[in-house]
């Protein structure tokens, strides 16, 4: 064969393959990424909808690698190790954007807190990278620019080298199946080798205005900015009740995902969810702290994909080429063995009726606040396997709404719940009547608690009489919060407990006591 064949079947040999992503990662991430598309149809949405790089309607779109800018945010948020940005030698230079957006994004405090709450779970972390897709846009389409466009000529030139280097490697097959090249095929050899080594000297040139591109204050600004709406849209699918790490029975992915957004675009919604978030932490606390000594233990074996609770002949499956694959089913199936553990929280029984006054003086804070300690009620039920039944009453009852813990949290009702306004006047009997009605149309709720939200001063009348006389027969716990003024008459005798709420910025006085006095 002769020196020019040689030549060209040297420059034939594929150049090393870099990265497309910019981050670390195990290859599970990686699968579980491709998995949340194909199950969450929002997600995809967002993954495939590529943005243009201009505002202008004729402007190019951001093409070649924005799916991978969303593979890399959610690995960022869900990935068990601590995820870092790749050296420039390792990944292609066509991501050098996408490697900035990921520098400055996992530098910041609020991604590192992002991760203690979306870490291995694949919901959260999808809606922590979609909330954090608006600021990447804005990035890409003003301070960082011409960094994409530079990033979308270095994708095209890396397809121009692939192209020929495939085409050389046919040639190359084809003649060594013949033991002789024709000159027409060395003369399209060498054309083949031309265009990848026109295309690689371009490749360098823009590589090269790449890396000198400076990281300004203004591409800090914005994407730092991302990382906070990435963390504030992850404390909101912790808030929400049945939502989060840790919440068995969940809904699923696209309404998990639709439940959240609403949540976090409308500003009354928002503030719920904020309150309750604050609400959660502090009774959780107190509400586990009611036991001492407790511990976590051992109680049995069940299903599910917590890998820090999984069998070890379970993880040993990751050792074996073909039980591998299995395992990363099992895993999206949560279907692998894992331990159960109880500990100080499993300490309640029976379910929580709550009783939420929606009259015209409670718009406002009020409304708010007894919109989030109503669904911090049914998080807490819903977390220690009891049901949960709101009643939102005003001279009649407005809405009733059942969660029962058997079945994933229903992303329609928590909505309409969340989103009934205040008006008209205050008729708590009327409520409490209904909750006798339920309470003995459901034998299981015989062992119940109800806590009645109100900022009110009702009539303390013979049929309230007969409905506490009713509730104690039945062995019903009933807790009274008054808002915004001292405990009124018609509380103090109603309820077995009761305490006025004044601080409506998060947990209280009121809160502490629901924490420890509920069964």
């Amino acid at each position: 064969m002769d020196n020019r064949i040689m030549s060209l079947f040297r420059q034939a040999k594929r150049t090393t393959r870099l990265d497309s992503q910019t981050v670390t990662r195990a290859k599970l991430d990686d699968h579980v990424f491709d998995e949340t598309v194909e199950r969450a149809q929002l997600f995809r949405q967002a993954v495939e909808s590529r943005p243009t790089i201009g505002e202008a309607d004729n402007s190019q779109e951001y093409v070649p690698h924005w799916d991978d800018l969303m593979h890399d945010l959610f690995v960022s948020y869900h990935a068990q190790e601590e995820p870092s940005v790749l050296p420039q030698d390792q990944v292609k230079q066509s991501r050098e954007a996408n490697r900035r957006v990921m520098q400055q994004v996992l530098s910041t405090d609020d991604h590192a807190e992002t991760r203690s709450m979306t870490k291995q779970d694949s919901v959260s972390a999808a809606f922590a990278a979609m909330s954090v897709r608006d600021k990447a846009i804005e990035f890409l389409q003003g301070a960082g620019k011409e960094l994409a466009e530079q990033a979308q000529e270095a994708g095209r030139l890396e397809q121009k080298i692939e192209s020929a280097e495939d085409n050389l490697q046919q040639m190359r097959e084809e003649i060594a199946q013949q033991g002789q090249a024709t000159q027409e095929q060395k003369d399209a050899m060498a054309k083949q080798a031309k265009r990848k080594s026109n295309a690689g000297h371009e490749l360098a040139k823009v590589s090269a205005a790449m890396q000198d591109a400076p990281n300004t204050v203004e591409h800090a600004k914005v994407l730092n900015e991302a990382a906070k709406e990435g963390k504030e849209a992850a404390q909101i699918m912790q808030s929400l009740p049945g939502m989060g790490r840790g919440s068995k029975d969940r809904m699923a992915p696209d309404d998990a995902l639709r439940l959240a957004q609403m949540f976090r675009d409308n500003p009354i919604l928002a503030e719920v969810a904020k309150l309750l978030g604050r609400m959660l932490r502090d009774m959780r606390f107190k509400r586990a702290r009611r036991i001492t000594g407790g511990r976590e233990e051992i109680a049995d074996v069940t299903i599910g994909n917590e890998l820090q609770h999984l069998l070890p002949q379970e993880l040993m499956a990751l050792r074996h080429p073909v039980l591998r694959k299995d395992f990363f089913r099992k895993y999206h199936e949560k279907s692998l063995l894992q331990y159960e553990l109880r500990g100080t929280e499993e300490v309640g029984f029976g379910p929580l009726v709550i009783v939420k006054d929606s009259s015209s003086s409670m718009r406002g804070q009020k409304h708010i606040w007894a919109v989030a300690v109503s669904m911090a009620m049914i998080a807490i039920a819903n977390r220690e396997k009891r049901d949960a039944y709101v009643i939102d009453y005003q001279t009649r009852v407005t809405g009733t709404f059942e969660f029962l813990h058997k079945a994933p949290l229903d992303a329609a009702q928590v909505i309409e719940m969340a989103s009934l306004s205040a008006s008209g006047g205050t008729n708590t009997d009327v409520a409490m009547t209904a909750a006798d009605e339920y309470i003995t149309n459901a034998p299981k709720f015989q062992r119940s608690d109800i806590v009645i939200v109100s900022d009110g001063a009702d009539t303390y009348s013979q049929t309230s009489e007969k409905l506490h006389e009713r509730f104690n027969e039945l062995g019903v716990r009933i807790h009274g919060v008054q808002i915004g003024a001292s405990v009124s008459s018609y509380l103090a005798k109603m309820c077995e407990t009761s305490v006025s709420a004044y601080d409506l910025s998060g947990a209280n006085d009121a809160t502490d006591l629901l924490a420890t006095a509920i069964a």
